[in-house]
């Protein structure tokens, strides 16, 4: 089921590329042969303007869908239990870069599924009694009773 921020988030995101869109479409539709234009320094602070948008576009488009993650999670899973024969060189670089905020820390080795599950916004949940009876004379095992799970975002 769809939320509404997701709806409002989506149509944002399409009138972002609809209006480079447009951007673009002026721009290349237009003559400018002036010397102002073919200067190199203004020429190449249009190209970067629109580079920039494109790839704020494009990165919004990506992280929209937990679609890069989810393609790291999966690409660690196939390496850790050797179903891949070789290393694939960008998504090596994506894990270096990105991984640490993807899989919440190091790339995991076991517990696929619950780093999987956090990183699609999965919380821990305690279960067991929720207030403990302090005892002094045993501090160390204060907590031994709790155990944890953890569990889908609602």
């Amino acid at each position: 089921m769809k939320h509404a921020t997701e709806d409002c988030c989506c149509d944002t995101l399409a009138r972002k590329i609809a209006k480079l869109e447009a951007q673009v479409m002026i721009i290349t539709l237009e003559k400018r042969f002036d010397l102002y234009h073919q200067n190199p320094w203004v020429a190449g602070s249009h190209m970067l303007s629109i580079l920039s948008r494109a790839a704020d576009c494009g990165v919004r488009l990506c992280n929209r869908g937990s679609d890069v993650g989810t393609v790291l999670h999966l690409y660690n899973f196939l390496r850790q239990f050797g179903y891949l024969e070789t290393e694939d060189v960008l998504l090596e670089r994506l894990c270096a870069v990105i991984g640490p905020a993807i899989f919440s820390g190091a790339r995991p080795e076991q517990g696929f599924s619950s780093r999987y599950t956090l990183f699609l916004g999965g919380r821990l949940v305690f279960e067991g009694p929720r207030k403990h009876q302090r005892d002094h004379d045993n501090d160390a095992c204060e907590r031994a009773d709790r155990t944890w799970r953890i569990a889908a975002s609602d």
